[in-house]
């Protein structure tokens, strides 16, 4: 029987995504991962990672997985609805425009304190 490790590893391989490209994604060096694909009793929280990069639902090879978990300031990841990218889309575009209308906001006020500044000189 597989353990953990050797499961994902199978994943990753059916998946033909390049280990190289999860290792990166998720800010570990190669070695990292391919330590983790060694463990047998490899952490859920982990395994879940690995999943959403690769879009894999990993709740299928072990049933003892929790099925949700949060990460700080991020969208609730559940692991029997993968977040479509027009979501994603959605969400960021919404923060952008909040961005750019303080950023005009800002300019506005600049722009009214160099006329008094002028003004009063």
């Amino acid at each position: 029987m597989l353990h953990r490790g050797e499961i994902i590893k199978a994943v990753i391989e059916s998946s033909g995504v390049p280990k190289t490209k999860i290792a990166d994604t998720l800010g570990w060096s190669r070695e990292t991962l391919y330590n983790y694909l060694k463990k047998a009793d490899l952490r859920f929280d982990i395994i879940e990672k690995i999943g959403k990069v690769i879009r894999h639902d990993f709740a299928q090879e072990f049933t003892d997985m929790p099925i949700v978990a949060s990460e700080p300031d991020g969208p609730v990841y559940n692991i029997n609805k993968i977040v479509s990218g027009q979501e994603c889309l959605s969400k960021y575009a919404a923060l952008w425009d909040k961005y750019t209308r303080l950023l005009e906001d800002y300019k506005d006020l600049t722009d009214k304190f160099r006329i008094l500044e002028h003004k009063y000189k």
